[in-house]
């Protein structure tokens, strides 16, 4: 399984809500033989909780990563 760097374009408002929102940056990796018929195929690897595919873009760049880490590290800046 390889790990990326994802950014939420929109989450779900309505009765069942999510746990992630937009505009943030979660490591997620994905189960090679997870089945396709299941949206929340992208599992966060930071907290619990699946990430539906259509709800997320891959961020790709080293410095992508290096920003996250670094904003994981200072949560306030």
């Amino acid at each position: 399984m390889k790990t990326k760097l994802m950014e939420i374009l929109r989450h779900d408002n309505g009765w069942k809500g999510t746990w992630y929102r937009t505009g943030e940056r979660h490591f997620v990796r994905q189960d090679e033989c997870w089945p396709t018929v299941v949206m929340q195929r992208w599992r966060a690897l930071d907290v619990c909780g699946g990430i539906n595919e259509r709800d997320c873009r891959e961020v790709r760049g080293p410095l992508a990563w290096l920003k996250c880490a670094l904003r994981s590290l200072r949560p306030n800046a």
